[in-house]
């Protein structure tokens, strides 16, 4: 019998082998159309990254390697700190009205895009046009602006029509254009989804897809300029490959979980870690729309024929919680009394009695008298989508479902597909998938009726209403009251199926400093992106390869 530590070294030796002859071509490639070989080029930090952006348009990306990389290029006027608190940006100071209605930003002097060229309040204010116009999905987090004016230089004032506790959270991510490029000649190019112009600390100097996105220290950038000159993301989707090319110096810095990697790194001493509380959700999501998935008690016997602690500790070594929605643990409005599922069998099987299934020998059919999705000679089977990402997960859940008679395959496709022809239709009878959250969460965009992030075509007149009146509360103690409810209704109707929240843990080589300097390990990284503080990564010194 081989033990899991040798079994670990087994597999990671042939994915070392590997990775020899990957990365014999890519770096090959890289050099040859890379970065210049210059004293620069030494400083060069390299992370490894699972997936690559979709596009580096802020107002149209939603996924969240299009948001990572986003962060490097783009500023706001307000940004977040190594603590998650906000903090000026592009904006020298800000003030706020005793009433929380009228918000004035005071812009630095002397503002530049990496282009060089000027940023000017007009290019605040068509940044703003962008992103609460139509078509933006992120116009629901800015609907409490009312209107927004440069009443003097450098001044920007935005006027609320309520008062919105958490709207400089929202302005961290809103990004800001050059005006120019946000004109109506310039929307159907790709001046914002491959070339864009930014100012934040980095800009896009080559983006090869498929293989690295290159990123140049931007020397117009308003603070402290990147410690390195410049930073290559470089694009690895599996996981055991991207774990051997760290642990080969290919990489300097790659987002790992427990699972595998995590094990095989751990035991080499040139690899640190950080580690951080995870606000990333790991969930199984039915179609709400069909039977039985619609039936809150059919969700609930699923949920309890998933041994999720078993994923957590199996999977991912420890290095994650079963989380009882999607809200991220650190955040300031978690609900700890909310419900957890347990794994609990035979309760799950009369909650699947209830929800309209008897079970025989070879599995469950619907009962004659109680309306199902199939005919009642049909036994209950579906098909759940993943992604490469999650296929070992979605085979534990597949391997418990199956041990209770329900038949179940799991269908792997590419990450456009999942986005585009499953979860943009809503095609599909299950799909497992994650999300991220921010530090504080807003769930119009999942939970509301017509959110765009809502998935599982969930439909709650009650839930709909909680998640407004919690989003225009106008007292702390109000918001948190109201999203504990909220927290209370998901956990109890599971419109997601809620399987695992990952820490986010950061590997990366000990030459490598200012990775997570002045963060608390308590809280959480928001919108879990492994490149919040890159700027300040350095390279102590380059060891021979």
């Amino acid at each position: 019998m081989v033990r899991p530590a040798a079994l670990r070294q087994i597999v990671f030796k042939v994915m070392t082998a590997f990775v020899v002859v990957t990365f014999c071509v890519t770096g090959c490639k890289s050099r040859a159309i890379g970065v210049a070989d210059s004293p620069e080029r030494s400083n060069t930090v390299v992370i490894g990254m699972p997936w690559e952006p979709r596009t580096l348009n802020p107002y149209r990306g939603v996924d969240s390697a299009s948001y990572f990389a986003q962060t490097l290029i783009h500023g706001g006027l307000v940004r977040y700190n190594e603590k998650g608190e906000i903090l000026p940006g592009l904006a020298e100071r800000f003030t706020v009205s005793e009433d929380g209605l009228r918000y004035t930003f005071f812009l630095r002097e002397d503002l530049k895009f990496s282009d060089g060229t000027p940023l000017t309040v007009a290019d605040v204010l068509a940044s703003i046009r962008a992103t609460i116009g139509p078509g933006s999905p992120f116009r629901a987090n800015y609907d409490s602006i009312k209107s927004f004016s440069s009443p003097a230089p450098l001044q920007v004032v935005l006027e609320l029509s309520y008062k919105n506790l958490p709207l400089l959270l929202r302005l961290a991510d809103l990004r800001i254009l050059p005006a120019y490029v946000l004109s109506e000649s310039m929307k159907n190019s790709d001046q914002l989804s491959r070339h864009p112009i930014g100012c934040g600390p980095f800009f896009v100097e080559r983006w090869d897809p498929g293989l690295e996105l290159v990123f140049r220290a931007n020397p117009n950038y308003f603070g402290e300029k990147a410690k390195s000159p410049f930073l290559i993301w470089r694009i690895i989707p599996d996981g055991n490959l991207l774990s051997s090319a760290l642990y080969r110096g290919d990489v300097d810095v790659a987002r790992v979980d427990g699972r595998i990697e995590l094990g095989v790194l751990s035991e080499h001493s040139d690899v640190e870690f950080k580690k951080y509380p995870g606000g990333r959700t790991i969930f199984l999501a039915f179609n709400t729309e069909k039977e039985p998935y619609k039936r809150p008690s059919f969700r609930q016997a699923i949920s309890m024929l998933i041994d999720k602690y078993t994923i957590v500790n199996n999977l991912y070594a420890g290095f994650a919680v079963v989380p009882c929605c999607d809200f991220p643990e650190y955040g300031p409005v978690y609900n700890r009394m909310a419900r957890r599922w347990p794994y609990d069998v035979k309760q799950a099987y009369k909650y699947l009695e209830t929800s309209g299934f008897e079970r025989r020998e070879d599995g469950w059919y619907p009962v004659s008298e109680v309306p199902g999705p199939v005919p009642k000679t049909q036994r209950l089977a579906f098909k759940i989508v993943t992604i490469k990402d999650f296929m070992d997960v979605a085979q534990v859940v597949a391997g418990d479902l199956q041990n209770a008679k329900i038949g179940v395959r799991v269908e792997l496709v590419e990450y456009s597909t999942m986005k585009d022809k499953y979860l943009k239709t809503g095609e599909y009878d299950a799909v497992l998938f994650s999300r991220s959250q921010g530090p504080d969460p807003d769930c119009r965009l999942v939970w509301g009726k017509n959110g765009p992030l809502n998935y599982a075509h969930y439909n709650d007149d009650h839930l709909d209403s909680l998640v407004n009146e919690a989003y225009k509360a106008d007292t702390e103690e109000k918001r948190k009251e109201l999203y504990d409810r909220v927290q209370e209704v998901l956990s109890d109707k599971l419109p997601w199926v809620y399987l695992v929240q990952p820490s986010l843990t950061i590997a990366h080589k000990t030459y490598i400093k200012g990775i997570g300097d002045g963060m608390p390990s308590d809280s959480g990284i928001p919108w879990d992106n492994p490149l919040f503080d890159a700027h300040n990564w350095r390279r102590e010194s380059r060891p021979a390869r």
